[in-house]
């Protein structure tokens, strides 16, 4: 709240609803202010796969155990890869989202299945992964670079920021707080039978988005 509290408040407009919402998508910055880029990809990734987990949920006609049926490892959606697979066939997320999406989802695993983050950052994975990552929106990437580093700034001598000013973490914090919008959002347009909008992955992205014809 202290590092969200204005934009949080000015989000919710006295709805509590959204104003638990507008904290859930803020939280991801604490890993990504606080943690270097090794360690925040892995909690960021997390919260992503929380967040298409949501999604998804909202859009099935759930009967039986369905958080076993459904999202145990070996089940349908019981992957990271799985539910991102699915959130864009479903038209939750865009292309392009679901592209960067699994860019991270590579980041993550070089960082997760190295025990050194140098020889995970001189990974085929990684050294794949982050150019692709990186150039899927040229403009939302810097913005998401420029606001990271700004954030950075505010919250020194108001918690303890890391010294890792990664433009990966500054990414994969954009990824999530699309996401977790897109997700409570999607809530609502469920309830209310109304079309289900899409996480995008920038301004352009939303640009070119067809409603009629799904994402693309």
């Amino acid at each position: 709240m202290k590092v969200y509290g204005d934009q949080i408040s000015g989000y919710s407009r006295g709805s509590d609803a959204m104003e638990t919402s507008a904290i859930n998508v803020a939280a991801p910055a604490m890993a990504a202010l606080t943690m270097p880029e090794e360690y925040a990809a892995i909690v960021l990734t997390s919260r992503m796969d929380h967040e298409l987990r949501k999604m998804i949920e909202r859009v099935l006609h759930r009967q039986g155990n369905a958080d076993k049926l459904l999202f145990d490892f070996n089940m349908a959606f019981g992957t990271f890869s799985a539910k991102a697979a699915a959130a864009y066939s479903f038209g939750l997320i865009t292309k392009k989202m679901h592209s960067a999406i699994t860019s991270c989802r590579k980041i993550r695993n070089a960082y997760a299945h190295s025990d050194n983050p140098d020889d995970a950052r001189k990974s085929k994975g990684y050294l794949k992964s982050k150019p692709k990552l990186m150039s899927l929106a040229p403009e939302h990437t810097q913005s998401s670079i420029d606001n990271f580093h700004k954030l950075l700034a505010d919250c020194t001598g108001m918690i303890e920021v890391t010294t890792d000013r990664s433009d990966i973490s500054a990414l994969m914090l954009s990824i999530c707080e699309s996401l977790g919008s897109a997700a409570f959002f999607s809530i609502r347009s469920v309830d209310d039978s109304l079309r289900v909008v899409p996480a995008v992955f920038g301004f352009d992205d939303a640009m070119a988005w067809d409603g009629l014809s799904g994402a693309k």
